[in-house]
């Protein structure tokens, strides 16, 4: 059995519901396993960021690529083994990207795979026309550095609205909301809006929870292997040589898994 998180088997074994929530600590491979099951299947998906400054910042490294090597899509860990996928500006408006598979000289081929919107572009996605299968959002428990819009969760729904539309008028299941963040913190607004945080608090340790009457699958995902692999680091060996390991591994833990 793999370490690594694999959404797919969420997804398998609860076709019913409409929202899945996913976190915890950093390099568990959620968003890994996330977009290649979008490729894989081909679905037809939005990957949410927080701000249009994020978008930018995505399709402007992917401008440089072939010079500087330098690429910040979530897709590069995927690209080591299968066919390379390239964020591309839109014509559309600001804070709209798409994902494009592309030839070996950056040009896309075919249709975009998949889009990337931000929160901040709610207002004018309206009018934009795309019958998304899925819709993830990307890192939804933010930093504490992060200035978050108190309004966020509302958007995050507005948003998922707006992609739905009308499937389940036309005989379609309804799209489905995927939340992955590489963070712990139950206190953060798409908990607030699902009105999930008592419930989210009173699982202990319980690693996932299904809310069979409102759709929801909760999973908190493990992470001891990941946090022991990371014991090994040799920044820790040194901590722990000059007599610093405590409390300094308790803090260095605490930023590299919940932050």
């Amino acid at each position: 059995m793999s370490k690594y998180y694999n959404i797919g088997e969420d997804l398998d074994n609860y076709p019913e519901n409409w929202a899945y929530i996913a976190y915890s600590g950093r390099n568990t491979g959620k968003t890994y396993s996330a977009l290649y099951h979008m490729y894989a299947n081909g679905y037809k998906f939005g990957f949410v960021k927080r701000t249009n400054d994020d978008v930018d910042i995505l399709c402007k490294a992917d401008k440089g690529i072939l010079d500087a090597k330098v690429n910040l899509s979530p897709w590069v860990p995927i690209m080591r083994d299968h066919p390379e996928i390239r964020v591309k500006t839109t014509k559309v408006m600001k804070g709209i990207g798409a994902f494009h598979k592309c030839d070996q000289e950056g040009n896309p081929v075919g249709d975009p795979i998949g889009y990337v919107f931000s929160l901040n572009a709610i207002s004018d996605i309206k009018g934009f026309n795309y019958d998304a299968d899925f819709l993830i959002f990307d890192e939804f428990i933010p930093k504490p550095w992060e200035r978050v819009n108190r309004h966020e969760g509302d958007q995050l729904l507005d948003l998922y609205k707006t992609l739905d539309r009308d499937r389940i008028h036309r005989g379609l299941p309804p799209c489905k909301l995927i939340c992955l963040a590489n963070a712990t913190q139950i206190n953060n607004p798409v908990f607030s809006i699902l009105e999930i945080v008592d419930l989210v608090a009173a699982l202990d340790d319980q690693e996932a929870f299904h809310t069979s009457d409102r759709g929801i699958f909760i999973r908190k995902v493990h992470e001891k292997e990941f946090t022991e692999k990371e014991m090994e680091h040799p920044m820790f060996a040194a901590l722990k040589d000059n007599g610093a390991i405590w409390p300094w591994t308790v803090h260095l833990l605490i930023m590299i898994f919940r932050w």
